[in-house]
């Protein structure tokens, strides 16, 4: 196994709402290139991108911040409630994941998310507020996998019919 050993941490993201939180290294270099936080889809698990994280080996020194979505895999919930589980409020947790990823002094230079299938609407959904310029502000850039989009929040998006956005970033 080319990648150093996990950290496993549950963090409390909001009051009352605690997510498991897992940061892997590629490599023990204490000054990583970049982070990469990884949203995994609804009813899934952060475990599904294992793989992935393994295949960078010792490519390139990266730190991978995983979590499962509140009620999913490792962060489970003892009395669940409805609403706990709305898009809204799984776009709380990621914001608030985010704001502590940035806030951290260890924080690298560069900082990108990849979200898989429902996740890529949570992250559009949470970087798209304006109250949240800051964190788009952060990030470097995006990459959803087998996106699972309708019509994305807002009327008339730009990912009509489940199809995904295209668009490049500003260098």
């Amino acid at each position: 196994m080319a990648t150093c050993v996990a950290k496993e941490e549950r963090w409390e993201v909001r009051p009352g709402r605690s997510l498991y939180v897992r940061r892997q290294r590629t490599s023990s270099d204490e000054n990583v290139m970049a982070q990469v936080l990884m949203v995994h889809g609804s009813c899934a698990s952060s475990r599904q991108y294992d793989a992935m994280i393994e295949s960078f080996g010792n490519k390139c020194s990266l730190e991978f911040i995983v979590y499962d979505l509140y009620g999913c895999a490792e962060s489970r919930v003892v009395h669940p409630k409805w609403g706990d589980f709305s898009t809204e409020q799984m776009s709380l947790d990621l914001e608030a994941l985010m704001e502590r990823i940035i806030s951290e002094k260890s924080c690298a230079p560069q900082l990108f998310v990849v979200a898989h299938s429902f996740a890529p609407n949570l992250v559009i959904r949470t970087l798209s507020l304006r109250k949240n310029q800051h964190l788009c502000d952060a990030i470097k850039g995006v990459v959803f996998l087998s996106s699972a989009l309708g019509d994305g929040p807002f009327k008339n998006s730009v990912t009509k019919n489940g199809g995904l956005p295209l668009f490049t970033l500003p260098t």
